[in-house]
């Protein structure tokens, strides 16, 4: 009877703690991935103006919460030449580490985001991804790490937004985050020997939320 009665007990506890691994697995899982779903996704170019001062830009291809054909011009196919959002980021190294092949390279400053209306946007000048309205300005540090002997790269970009003014698109009102918010830029590239540009790049942002203004 008693081994009964001690199986039986047994076998309630371990449901019992099966339930709360169950329930604690789904928590830590919700709370791991929701800062990493992808919100937006970025086509770039960087222009290495010399070994201290890298400038990376180019345009917004997807926005999480809104149709792609609200970012681009109308009529046009999605392109940095039809593109409503760009972007701009200016950087100063700070650190370069080799082991090996591996090349890191640190560097922080400032990264901008434009609503670029009608789009100017063309790769042979970096200067035109950054015309038109400062939408959303963010400080940013970010490390690259470049495999020297393929020149592949990855880019890791740690943004906080310092300003973000509202914008309208497909006639709704936006912003793009608040100051002292924070969002993820991961890039992945290929040097450019026969440059310029000095790279080609592509990646995709995590938490950059377009939150309607209620306008």
């Amino acid at each position: 009877m008693r081994s009964k009665q001690f199986f039986g007990r047994f076998v309630i506890l371990a449901l019992f703690v099966g339930v709360l691994a169950s329930v604690s697995g789904s928590v830590a899982a919700k709370e791991t991935n929701a800062p990493n779903q992808i919100s937006a996704e970025l086509i770039g170019q960087v222009l290495n103006a010399s070994p201290k001062v890298s400038a990376q830009y180019g345009y917004v291809s997807y926005l999480s919460g809104i149709d792609t054909s609200a970012i681009t011009a109308p009529g046009g196919v999605l392109s940095e030449q039809s593109a409503l959002l760009t972007f701009y980021s200016d950087t100063a190294t700070e650190r370069v580490l080799n082991t090996g092949p591996m090349r890191a390279i640190n560097r922080s400053g400032e990264v901008t985001i434009y609503l670029n209306t009608p789009p100017t946007g063309n790769f042979s000048d970096p200067e035109s991804f950054r015309q038109g309205v400062a939408v959303m300005k963010a400080t940013l540090r970010h490390q690259v790490v470049l495999n020297t002997l393929t020149n592949a790269f990855t880019a890791h970009f740690d943004c906080t937004v310092t300003s973000s003014e509202p914008f309208t698109l497909n006639g709704k009102s936006y912003r793009l985050n608040k100051p002292g918010e924070p969002f993820a830029i991961t890039f992945s590239g290929h040097l450019n020997q026969n440059g310029p540009p000095s790279a080609f790049m592509a990646g995709f942002a995590a938490g950059l939320e377009l939150q309607s203004t209620g306008k």
